[in-house]
């Protein structure tokens, strides 16, 4: 599937692979290798999230980058990820790690310990206006954030909704995070 999507899209466009903690050490590394020759930008969680060693042995053994970080819900959780599985690119969660005050805390560690930061993603809307505002603001966020697709159905519920066009979603600029809820919309969903 790999093979027809890179031959679809051309080398300019960065392809991951999310494993989501499937694999054992050895089928990672078999399917790292695989990427490297496809030019696959990343492979996210390979192994189990808690295999610290297991992370380890499969970025020490590839060129293709791993990352890690969504199930860290601390600093200090990061901290560990990064001293005991030196993954390539740190992916804390805003929504499950506490926010944006400690993203942002955790955002220092990758620039402390060179790591590419790519927030993950589990909360479409709200949760990626706040990851928008954290990587605005942070030098190692070289790749915005992971997107889990425009949620038409949810946007709807702002007066100004995210706006997404052309691979990119713009910034909002309004008090907070941005986003006001449409009182009358929600109305609408009521049960």
């Amino acid at each position: 599937m790999f093979t027809a999507v890179r031959k679809l899209v051309g080398d300019d466009i960065p392809l991951s692979f999310d494993a989501n903690n499937g694999h054992s050490v050895s089928t990672a590394i078999r399917q790292g290798r695989q990427f490297e020759a496809m030019n696959i930008y990343h492979f996210e969680e390979p192994v189990a999230q808690y295999d610290y060693t297991g992370i380890k042995q499969v970025a020490d053994a590839l060129d293709v980058r791993v990352s890690a970080g969504e199930h860290e819900y601390t600093r200090w959780q990061s901290r560990d990820l990064i001293a005991q599985a030196n993954p390539d690119i740190l992916q804390p969660d805003v929504v499950k790690c506490g926010g944006i005050t400690e993203m942002r805390k955790i955002a220092v560690l990758s620039d402390t310990f060179p790591k590419d930061f790519v927030p993950h993603q589990t909360l479409p809307t709200i949760g990626t206006a706040a990851s928008l505002h954290v990587v605005a603001s942070i030098q190692t966020a070289n790749k915005p954030q992971e997107f889990t697709g425009v949620r038409p159905e949810l946007n709807t519920i702002f007066k100004e909704p995210l706006e997404f066009k052309d691979g990119h979603i713009t910034m909002p600029t309004g008090p907070g995070l941005g986003l006001e809820i449409d009182t009358d919309r929600i109305k609408t969903f009521a049960l």
